[in-house]
């Protein structure tokens, strides 16, 4: 699975981790996983460590089905913030 998670409840942080080739299905996976943890709250912070992530296959057709799916699900906002972790 390229997109894992865990939620720290002590530290009230989602920590995600990408490993590999990325597509327009594993985000949406990932999202669907989140809003279905009964652990999950939109203003949790995320931090999402990306250093892993060999490719993306991300589509524009994906970007606008991965906002329509927050938009009609929770508003489109990630109340709590995000911070990606990356490399060149």
């Amino acid at each position: 699975m390229p997109l894992s998670y865990t939620i720290l409840g002590e530290h009230r942080l989602i920590h995600t981790i990408g490993t590999g080739v990325i597509s327009d299905a594993d985000v949406l996976d990932l999202k669907d996983r989140l809003l279905a943890d009964p652990a999950f709250a939109r203003d949790i912070p995320q931090l999402t460590d990306v250093r892993g992530v060999t490719g993306l296959d991300v589509t524009p057709q994906g970007i606008r089905a991965m906002v329509a799916h927050d938009d009609a699900r929770d508003g489109g906002s990630v109340a709590g913030g995000l911070a990606i972790v990356a490399t060149e």
